[in-house]
């Protein structure tokens, strides 16, 4: 995320506001370490300034493994906030995403630095580029963490700021709107969060072209809004087209998450046959054992993906059975 020159405009900050951003980023932290207790040995130290947990606490929320997948928030803070003063556009994801596994934070650990974000940059003026951005992390925190009507709330009004102050940001407005989408449709507003998913895939072709991992992204997102309206067949014909077209790597977690919703279009369609059950099994073992490979055994991806494949093979089997009771 790069801002434009005019975005470093300043205005005075608001003490309370500060302050209260501050508080609310602490507390995040506190709650990370708590939560990230049981994974963290007695001995473990931190990756980045080899401090131990008698300091701030240690966490793990990446994909890393062993030594390199503790840290302190306050370490992982301080590298985001270097990194983006270096280079505002590649620095960026610092606050999004692991420097060494260059995978997604997830659970308390994304939670604790999006607030940390928001509380580094709540001194700019509503408008400004990196106060935007803040804002998309914090929505996105709190939509993974289930916290659904928060994130609307947060991201409604990051949304009203980027079409006022930078209405020529597409790409940062789609984002926004898409991640409003997928809020709906948590919600339950299926409807709502179809359209709007239309509406960015589409633009996402136009503006990245149709294979790219920006627009997969969109893609999978739409077959998702498509399974939740029960327009299974549609989803299962529009999934199988991205799966042929996708540029992006088998292990990207955009490519896994493609296969599963996939995977659940075949087994859950209107009148599945057996060669879709058994390539619904075939594309979650695949799913699995890349995730097993790329996150770890233990990691939400991982664990999430299992969990599916154990629902395809009830399914089949359930099916199997019912066939012999009609022999």
């Amino acid at each position: 995320m790069c801002p434009p020159p005019n975005s470093r405009e300043t205005l005075e900050p608001d003490a309370a506001e500060i302050s209260a951003a501050e508080a609310e980023a602490a507390a995040a932290a506190a709650a990370a370490v708590v939560e990230c207790s049981r994974s963290i040995p007695a001995h473990g130290t931190c990756f980045v300034c080899l401090g131990d947990a008698s300091m701030d606490g240690l966490v793990r929320g990446c994909a890393c493994r062993g030594t390199m997948g503790m840290v302190h928030v306050a370490c992982l803070v301080r590298l985001a906030r270097v990194a983006t003063e270096g280079d505002a556009d590649d620095g960026w994801a610092r606050w999004n995403e692991c420097n060494v596994c260059h995978q997604p934070y997830h659970g308390p650990v994304r939670l604790a630095l999006a607030k940390a974000c928001v509380a580094t940059y709540t001194a700019r003026p509503e408008g400004d580029w990196d106060r935007c951005g803040a804002a998309m992390a914090l929505g996105n925190a709190l939509y993974y963490a289930g916290r659904f009507e928060e994130a609307a709330a947060v991201l409604e009004k990051n949304l009203a700021a980027l079409r006022e102050h930078w209405p020529d940001a597409e790409e940062e407005t789609l984002a926004t709107e898409e991640n409003l989408a997928n809020i709906h449709g948590s919600l339950g507003r299926v409807a709502e969060a179809l359209e709007i998913n239309r509406h960015v895939h589409a633009r996402s072709v136009a503006l990245y072209g149709a294979g790219h991992e920006r627009t997969i992204v969109s893609a999978n997102n739409l077959g998702v809004a498509l399974l939740r309206s029960n327009l299974l067949d549609e989803a299962k014909t529009f999934l199988e087209r991205q799966l042929e077209i996708s540029e992006v790597g088998p292990d990207r977690r955009v490519s896994l998450m493609l296969r599963q919703n996939l995977a659940n279009a075949l087994v859950n369609g209107s009148d599945p046959t057996d060669a879709d059950d058994f390539r619904a099994e075939a594309l979650m073992r695949d799913v699995v054992a890349r995730s097993t490979r790329v996150f770890g055994a233990r990691h939400p991806q991982t664990v999430g993906a299992r969990a599916f494949l154990d629902e395809v093979v009830r399914a089949i089997e359930g099916k199997l059975a019912g066939s012999f009771d009609h022999l």
